[in-house]
C-alpha cells in the first residue's frame, strides 16, 4: 500500500488523457462492491490470476467484472482503471461503498 503503480512520465505522456470523466449528466459511475474489490485489487498491482484467487472467483469471472469497470468508467486500459480511482481519491482502499 502506499507504492507507485505507474511512473510520473508515464502519467504525463497521455495516460490521463484517455480517461474521461463522470457521465453525461455528471454522475459519478455507479460500481457494485465487487467491481470496488476487483478495482482495489488492480490498483494494488494485482494480474487477473491474482485477483481471482484473492477474491476466490475465476478468472474469467475478473475479466468480466474488469469489463463491466472499464465500461462504467469509460476507460479501455487497466493503468486508465487506476488512474481514475487515483484522480478521485479512492485510493488502494476504495471505500465508497
Amino acid at each position: 500500500v502506499g507504492r507507485r503503480l505507474i511512473s510520473d512520465e508515464l502519467a504525463r505522456k497521455g495516460a490521463r488523457a484517455d480517461v474521461t470523466g463522470p457521465d453525461r449528466h455528471g454522475a459519478e459511475p455507479a460500481l457494485t462492491k465487487r467491481e470496488h474489490d476487483i478495482l482495489r485489487s488492480l490498483s494494488l498491482g494485482g494480474t487477473n490470476k491474482d485477483i481471482a484467487k484473492a477474491l476466490c472467483i475465476s478468472e474469467k469471472t475478473v475479466k468480466c467484472h474488469l469489463n463491466s469497470v472499464f465500461r462504467k468508467l469509460q476507460v479501455t486500459r487497466r493503468v486508465q482503471a487506476v488512474l481514475y480511482a487515483a484522480d478521485r481519491g479512492w485510493g488502494a482502499s476504495l471505500d465508497r461503498t
